[in-house]
């Protein structure tokens, strides 16, 4: 009975081990993507990146993305071509700078790669971050018309998501109630 004991242990750490390596192996190990749970976005105004402050309740009535970006991200600059064309297929897009501390080194990178943000704001303390529920940069979120975080990426674009979320944003934008005035 002491030896079936001192061999159980040993055999659930290789279960656990031989799981792990198999999904640390395999071709996708863990998905960049998440289906967010429909929630309220975050209503609290940010300073603008050399623009007027930026809050999503101005944005009522029609979607828009929420990116959120540094220039020190490696993969914010893998993504930063889907987000060009994401802008060219019509998508409004928010970038919020989160945490650089390199303002003019972001200013530079949109000079020289093309800026694809409507709107840009700051978030140097990481509120915005954290009551969006990000966990790193790249991340984004696809806001509503109402205001409702409906679709999110965790990690940077590439085509085929860039891809679902032009087709959500078109979705929304089609059910996106008209403007008054």
């Amino acid at each position: 009975m002491k030896r079936w004991m001192m061999v159980l242990p040993l055999a659930v750490l290789a279960i656990i081990l031989g799981f792990s390596l198999s999904v640390l192996t395999s071709k996708n190990p863990s998905p960049t993507g998440f289906e967010s749970p429909r929630r309220p976005a975050p209503t609290a105004q940010l300073a603008g990146f050399d623009g007027p402050p930026v809050a999503i309740p101005q944005f009522k009535g029609r979607p828009v993305l929420v990116n959120f970006w540094g220039s020190y991200c490696a993969p914010c600059k893998l993504e930063h071509p889907q987000l060009m064309n994401m802008q060219a297929a019509g998508l409004e897009i928010v970038g919020i700078l989160y945490h650089d501390p390199n303002p003019d080194e972001a200013r530079a990178y949109l000079a020289a790669k093309g800026n694809p943000f409507a709107h840009i704001a700051e978030d140097l303390e990481g509120r915005a971050f954290v009551d969006f529920g990000a966990a790193g940069v790249p991340e984004s979120f696809l806001v509503d018309g109402d205001g409702v975080i409906i679709k999110s990426l965790r990690g940077p674009f590439d085509a085929a998501s860039a891809g679902a979320f032009i087709d959500a944003y078109n979705a929304e934008k089609a059910k996106a109630k008209p403007a008054a005035g």
